[in-house]
């Protein structure tokens, strides 16, 4: 079933409408030049299987990720139970081992049908390779209810709870966007995860001890 998009979801990210009509490339430029020195972005799933359908952009300190139909979570009487929940990874390496990367913030957008004693969850989970720590914000919303799903940056990470890449290493940062709907299996409920927003902070790594 695809889902239905947001009028004009993409110009609420985007800073012109021709930015956001474009036809975003899942490709890093040739070198691997942007403004967070990306070598490469992958992307793997089963919202996205083998990254079909993403694409991604970048603006200043923000990385967009813009996601197919397959990220839609629904239930209702002929619905698997693996239908609940579906997600996209990302796996993002950067080409400069001489700065550090944390993401502080995330926005997205997203859609919801919700019946009475539904609900919609919408993660974003990340960490870098050989670390045990993991950032995450979730939102949630409860049904009944339909319409467009949009935060603009409304959460933060705390200073003092970012994820900072390790200064000289070479460590890939998965990030993990989910979405998730519950309630009865026989109650409708259906939400599509679109575009997810990562504000990234950036230093550079000389004479920091991490």
């Amino acid at each position: 079933m695809n889902a239905r998009m947001c009028p004009g979801i993409l110009f609420a990210f985007f800073t012109s409408p021709l930015a956001a009509q474009i036809d975003l490339d899942a490709r890093v430029p040739p070198g691997g030049g942007s403004a967070f020195n990306l070598q490469s972005i992958d992307f793997n799933g089963s919202g996205c299987p083998r990254g079909q359908g993403t694409s991604h952009q970048i603006q200043g300190d923000v990385l967009w990720i813009k996601f197919p139909d397959a990220l839609t979570a629904e239930s209702g009487p002929y619905s698997s139970p693996s239908d609940r929940r579906k997600n996209c990874i990302a796996t993002v390496r950067f080409a400069n081992s001489l700065q550090t990367y944390a993401i502080e913030s995330i926005a997205f957008a997203a859609y919801a049908s919700l019946s009475s004693d539904t609900s919609a969850t919408i993660q974003t989970s990340w960490f870098y390779e050989g670390q045990g720590q993991t950032g995450s914000l979730s939102f949630t919303r409860e049904g009944p209810g339909e319409g467009e799903w949009i935060s603009n940056f409304s959460q933060a990470i705390h200073p003092t709870q970012l994820l900072w890449k390790p200064c000289a290493l070479d460590r890939a940062l998965n990030i993990n966007s989910s979405v998730l709907v519950s309630g009865a299996s026989t109650d409708h409920a259906l939400a599509n995860l679109q575009v997810v927003g990562l504000r990234f902070k950036r230093k550079n790594c000389l004479g920091i001890g991490y």
